[in-house]
């Protein structure tokens, strides 16, 4: 996950809930997910790919620098790389459901 992801869903979880879910809900997210690093290998990286954007390229050449298992976006079709797994929110979760 991005770490701003974190953040939209503590926002969301916590118009929804309070506090104290809101937090519980991302400390799980925070055990369950690993955040993938963008540094100058990353960036560097993501110029040798052949994605048509810049920022999708990033993310996955961050994913692929952390050896993460998958990459979860809700725009599977402009990654063209199959390195690793690119999967929608609604894959992983059954995924993580089965």
């Amino acid at each position: 996950m991005r770490y701003y992801h974190y953040n939209h869903i503590l926002l969301i979880v916590n118009k929804s809930a309070n506090k104290l879910k809101a937090d519980r809900s991302v400390n799980l997210l925070l055990k369950l997910f690993k955040i993938a690093p963008v540094n100058l290998t990353v960036l560097k990286n993501a110029l040798n790919l052949n994605f048509k954007d810049y920022e999708d390229a990033v993310i996955y050449s961050s994913g692929l620098n952390a050896n993460c298992h998958c990459v979860v976006t809700r725009n599977t079709k402009d990654f063209i790389q199959k390195e690793i797994p690119v999967l929608s929110p609604e894959q992983l979760l059954e995924k993580l459901n089965s």
